[in-house]
């Protein structure tokens, strides 16, 4: 199945179940992809290309664990792939896989530890989690400073 560059943001939208069942390579490159949440609904899947969505996080990776008869997966041109240990994660979740991003897959990448990929899992976990408690920060500064700019106006006025 082909969908290719079609501004697709979600996996699986209205497709029909008797397509989906079917489907054993699925092309959805150059789209605004950033959750794979829905990604097993493709049961057969052998073949999938995500390349140049916006997927950023290692948990956004999950469901491809789901994915029993993963063979050949592309992920190149997101951003999750920069992360440190990615490789390693990714052949985690998928342990089927014979090629990642277009390498074959050793057998010294499967035998990496587990427990590894998983604490790294939890440092990144928290990293982003950091990130937005960061965020957060950001925008009750900014509504602060608001708050102070408006109160001088209205107090100016009354003088």
């Amino acid at each position: 199945l082909n969908l290719v560059n079609k501004d697709i943001s979600k996996i699986g939208e209205d497709l029909p179940k008797q397509l989906i069942q079917s489907v054993t390579k699925l092309y959805l490159s150059g789209n605004y992809i950033s959750s794979l949440y829905s990604i097993d609904i493709f049961k057969n899947l052998r073949v999938l290309s995500l390349k140049n969505n916006e997927i950023r996080y290692f948990e956004e990776l999950q469901s491809l664990s789901l994915l029993s008869k993963l063979e050949v997966l592309s992920l190149e041109g997101n951003s999750v792939t920069k992360l440190p240990h990615y490789r390693v994660h990714v052949l985690t979740l998928c342990t089927v896989l014979t090629q990642l991003d277009g390498l074959a897959v050793t057998d010294s990448e499967r035998s990496c530890n587990a427990s590894r990929v998983h604490k790294i899992f939890a440092v990144y976990s928290k990293l982003r989690e950091n990130e937005l408690r960061n965020a957060v920060l950001v925008h009750i500064s900014i509504m602060a400073a608001c708050n102070i700019e408006l109160r001088r106006v209205i107090l100016g006025k009354f003088r």
